[in-house]
């Protein structure tokens, strides 16, 4: 046996580890980097009402003003152009957006504001002149002009209101928090104090 040729294959042996654990290391290495490139990248989901004008977005929590737009004038739509006909399927229709901790107070002010509808014999339009979203916060303003007819009468004078429309976001699944009339001059709400949501059916409908 040659001392020699033993120490060359000892010195390969070695040198074939330290190239083994060089490739493990960058292997783990590249490895996080990757991890932590995919638990940062939030892939784009498209979530859009049943007819749409422009191209929304949703990433992550977070929603592109247009998508904001849409919806809200969907939900206005839905919320406020009603016959006592179609009040109540509109609504049944709108709780399957509802948000799981808002469900019960929206649902609440939803069936009283059927309900009042329906007992006035009253149909509503509701004729959007601005948005005002706020992509940031999840919310949007929808001021318009409100008209009302009454066994088939016309209202006077129509009234200009203002609505807002509040939404969450968990992993880009879009869900409704509130809906509630606001003050012309405090559209998205931000001078008002937090409504208790149990509280009341008062902000659901005209």
């Amino acid at each position: 046996m040659n001392p020699d040729h033993n120490l060359i294959d000892i010195k390969d042996l070695k040198a074939s580890l330290r190239r083994q654990q060089y490739i493990t290391i960058a292997t783990l290495t590249v490895t996080v980097v990757l991890a932590f490139a995919v638990m940062r990248h939030q892939p784009k989901t498209i979530l859009e009402p049943p007819t749409r004008t422009k191209s929304m977005w949703v990433q992550g929590d977070l929603v592109s003003g247009d998508y904001m737009e849409e919806m809200g004038r969907h939900v206005a739509h839905m919320m406020l152009d009603v016959t006592p006909k179609v009040v109540e399927s509109r609504h049944d229709e709108i709780k399957h957006w509802l948000h799981q901790k808002s469900y019960g107070a929206l649902e609440k002010r939803m069936t009283v504001a059927a309900k009042r509808l329906k007992e006035s014999n009253a149909t509503t339009f509701f004729w959007v002149t601005q948005v005002v979203p706020d992509p940031d916060h999840l919310r949007i303003a929808l001021i318009g002009d409100l008209q009302t007819y009454v066994n088939g009468e016309q209202q006077r004078p129509d009234r200009t209101q203002s609505w807002l429309l509040e939404l969450n976001s968990t992993g880009g699944h879009m869900t409704i928090k509130d809906w509630r009339e606001t003050p012309l001059d405090d559209p998205l709400g931000e001078k008002q104090p937090k409504e208790d949501t149990n509280a009341g059916a008062k902000h659901a409908q005209p």
